[in-house]
């Protein structure tokens, strides 16, 4: 559960350019939108795994979409959220964001495991 997440994170996207991006596109000017059926798509993707996943009885939860959402909170957001904090200078160390990431899928597995 760590692959995702942590690759959206990883060294080449945790640079200064890209934390100079999110901090553009937060700040809630008119930016290039993608149409809303592609930018879903990835969420649209695990919340099918996260079904089958319950289905399986590998996790526990009546709504998959929901699940999905935490999941993207625990990992991916709180990763995102460091690499903000830090500033463009000393953006998180590698080791902190996949430190970031092996905590949120813990709770999540805790939670929904």
């Amino acid at each position: 559960m760590t692959a995702t997440p942590a690759s959206s994170c990883s060294r080449p996207t945790a640079s200064s350019d890209y934390v100079t991006f999110c901090r553009l596109t937060s700040q809630g000017r008119s930016a290039l939108r993608l149409p809303e059926a592609v930018r879903e798509r990835p969420e649209r993707m695990l919340e099918e795994r996260f079904t089958q996943l319950a289905a399986d009885g590998e996790i526990r939860t009546a709504d998959p979409r929901r699940a999905v959402q935490h999941s993207t909170a625990l990992t991916v957001l709180l990763a995102v959220d460091a690499l903000r904090d830090d500033g463009e200078e000393s953006a998180a160390a590698e080791s902190e964001i996949l430190a970031i990431i092996a905590d949120g899928v813990d709770a999540f597995l805790r939670a929904y495991g």
